[in-house]
């Protein structure tokens, strides 16, 4: 299991800063295939959700 964070980050969908009191707050880790790199971005799932119409849940 991840270990939880002490910052978040921005929404990467709507853009809004204060996402450190939602409780439907997600981070994603984006790597190439070919990059030893990766990236995090942080988001709302409620906003993922919209953007790729898909149904995201957060601990059943």
């Amino acid at each position: 299991m991840a270990t939880a964070r002490t910052t978040r980050y921005q929404c990467c969908v709507c853009g809004d800063p204060a996402t450190l009191s939602a409780p439907d707050y997600v981070e994603l880790t984006v790597q190439a295939p070919d990059l030893d790199g990766h990236q995090w971005l942080g988001a709302h799932r409620s906003c993922l959700n919209r953007v790729f119409n898909v149904e995201i849940i957060i601990g059943e």
